[in-house]
Parts: structure tokens; sequence; C-alpha cells
């Protein structure tokens, strides 16, 4: 037997199967599209953390609060100081007046609550921006103290109360989201495996017919493998179609929260590639889980 006509008789062994044994496949299809909708989940969690995450260092900042009676050659030391720093990759002076300004804007229309106050209320600073390879909570904390007692510096900010605990937290759900979805991984391919069997036990008569003219091992196997790959492509767009609708109607609902305006740019779908590798592993998952439990009936 060739191999054009072996894949033929595979493709039409394949579709004679799903259509002999429907209703069990439908079953089993509702079934693996939720657990893959829960694998999923997690990636999505996994993958939106990882997001937030670059975002967030992405904007950490050092704020240097200025004394009120700082003198021009300490501010010209200490800008001197930052230039030389080669974990710093810029930094800007932000005067009384513009950190007033900046307030006001902040508050919106509730900016009538300054009215009254002094322009010259709020200290000035220097907002220090890092590089990319000093944009972690440790190296955050050790650049803040390096200044935090410079002449002229009255008050270092840089979130220390939450810095840490944020990025300890984020990290920690990136890894759960990782080791469940595994785990739910392999249930899936659980559910594959156990949903051919099943089918293979119902045509034992036939197969073993097939032993006896001779059949080799791959062509009894091959349309199994076929079988659960259509399964495991099927459940895997099944449950990103479902994925998808939930991700809509939540960014929809969270855009109409007014402390959340900009919720859609906050969070994302699978890109392209993610969703290509997820069928291509969810039809690879089908294929192996039925391979493998195809093998196992055939040593029984």
């Amino acid at each position: 037997m060739n191999v054009l006509r072996l894949v033929r008789y595979a493709c039409a062994e394949a579709r004679r199967s799903l259509w002999d044994h429907a209703r069990l496949y439908l079953l089993s299809l509702v079934v693996l599209s939720i657990a893959l909708f829960i694998v999923e989940a997690f990636f999505l969690l996994h993958h939106n953390l990882l997001n937030l995450l670059q975002r967030w260092e992405g904007e950490m900042q050092i704020i240097l609060y200025l004394q009120d009676e700082i003198s021009s050659q300490q501010l010209t030391a200490l800008t001197q100081t930052l230039q030389a720093d080669d974990q710093i990759s810029r930094f800007t002076y932000i005067s009384k007046a513009e950190a007033f300004h900046q307030i006001q804007e902040s508050l919106g229309g509730q900016r009538t609550l300054l009215a009254g106050l002094p322009p010259d209320l709020f200290p000035a600073s220097l907002v220090i921006e890092l590089r990319p390879e000093a944009r972690h909570p440790h190296l955050l904390k050790e650049i803040a103290q390096r200044y935090r007692h410079l002449p002229g510096v009255d008050e270092v900010d840089y979130g220390e109360r939450w810095v840490e605990p944020f990025a300890f937290f984020l990290r920690l759900l990136q890894k759960a989201s990782l080791v469940i979805g595994g785990g739910l991984s392999l249930g899936v391919a659980f559910i594959i495996a156990n949903t051919v069997r099943l089918v293979f036990y119902s045509r034992a008569q036939e197969i073993e017919i097939l032993w006896l003219v001779g059949a080799s091992t791959f062509c009894i196997q091959l349309p199994f493998f076929l079988e659960g790959s259509l399964q495991g492509f099927l459940g895997t767009l099944l449950s990103l179609g479902s994925l998808w609708g939930l991700y809509r109607g939540l960014m929809l609902k969270l855009q109409q929260l007014p402390f959340l305006e900009g919720g859609k740019n906050l969070f994302s779908f699978f890109p392209w590639p993610w969703i290509v590798a997820l069928l291509l592993g969810g039809t690879l998952l089908g294929g192996v889980g039925s391979l493998l439990a195809v093998r196992r009936s055939l040593r029984l």
C-alpha cells in the first residue's frame, strides 16, 4: 500500500468512524471544549499578566522631591550626578509651578479644590526614568537609597510600600497560571485518549481482522490519529471562539467604568501567532493522545 492510498484509506476510515460514533464524539467535543476553554483562560491570564508586568516595569520611575531651600549649586551638582549614572536613561526637572499645574490637570473637573492655594504649594522635583536593565524592584530600591541623602534632596518616592509586593504577586500569578494550565492540558489529552479508546474497543473485531490480513500497526493507528487530531483542532477552535466572545463582553463592560476608561488598552487577546500555536498545539495534543491510547490498547 503506497503512501497516497494509505492516506486516503485513513481519511475514509476516520470519516466513517466519526459518523458512526457521532454522539460519542460530539459529547467528547463539548467536554473537550470546556476543558480547553479553562486551559486557554489560564494562558490568557498569563499573557495579560506578562504584558501588565512589562508595562509596569517600563513605567518604573523615581521621584526626588527637592528641598525648598536648595541652592542652584546643589541642583547643578545633583543633575550632574544623575547624568553620570549609567542606570538612568533620562530625568526631568519639575518646578513648583509645573507641579501645581500637573495636579490641576489630574483633578480635571475638581480642580476648583485648589482655588486660592499658592502655586508654590507643591515641592519641585526630579523625575528619573531608568534604563530597561535597571527596572527591577530590588535595583529600584538600591538606586533610590543612593540618592536619598544627597544635598538638596528632601524625600525620595518610588512606591516602596507596594513595588516589591506587587511584583511578587504578579510573578506568583504567572507561575500559578502556567502550572494549572499545564495540568489541565494533561487532562485534555486524557479526555481525547479515553474517547478514542472507547471507539477502538467498539471496533475491536474489525481491527482484529486487519491484524489477520497483515495490516501494519501504523496502518491501524493512522485513522485514530486523524480522528484525535481533528477532535483536538475543533475543540481548540470552539474554545477559542468562546473565550474571544467572553473577552469582548468583558472589555465592553470595562470601557463603561469611569475609572477604567483606558481598560481597552490594559488587556489584550492572544496575538495571531499565539492563536496559531494554540490551534496547532490542540491538534497535536489530540493526535498524540489518541495515538498513545491506541498503542496501549494494542498491547492489551
